[in-house]
């Protein structure tokens, strides 16, 4: 049988879903609030990638930049640097990954969330607890979060028409 534990995690709400047959997959529920944006960092060994249930995220992938949305499969291979930013309201995202390094992180810098909401927002724990929490969990910070006017200024250009 499946059980799920849900956790406050800088100011996101996660839900973990334990798979019964899962062979080192692990898979996370996200709910993120309006200008999340994490900033832009490298994981070493860790595939990461998310798939776009709800809302609308502009994404940094290396020196891509896109629009995520609904129905979007976002993969970013171990080693690119990549971060987004959550445009227009709330957005939530289904996260499959094949090593406990992002569950671990969430473990250790999150709470045991309450009730399946996003959290107030704090701030988080605070950059020096973060950042060596990212350190020990396969993650290295290589640069700022994604600006809202970076964000925008992407959006307005495709709405426009501009080549990407």
């Amino acid at each position: 049988m499946s059980e799920t534990s849900m956790w406050w995690f800088l100011d996101t709400l996660v839900i973990e879903h334990e798979l019964d047959d899962a062979r080192d997959v692990f898979v996370f529920e996200q709910l993120l609030p309006e200008g999340a944006s994490p900033p832009l960092h490298v994981h070493q060994g860790l595939d990461d990638s998310f798939y776009v249930l709800d809302g609308r995220i502009v994404v940094r992938r290396g020196e891509e930049l896109f629009l995520a949305e609904p129905g979007s499969w976002v993969s970013v291979p171990r080693g690119t640097p990549h971060t987004f930013r959550v445009l227009g309201g709330s957005a939530r995202m289904l996260l499959v990954h094949y090593d406990a390094s992002y569950r671990d992180l969430v473990h250790a810098v999150g709470t045991p969330a309450g009730r399946p909401a996003l959290p107030p927002a704090t701030g988080g724990p605070g950059l020096e607890r973060l950042a060596q929490a990212l350190i020990d969990h396969d993650s290295r910070v290589v640069g700022p979060s994604m600006s809202e006017d970076e964000a925008w200024a992407f959006l307005l250009g495709v709405r426009v028409g501009e080549p990407r």
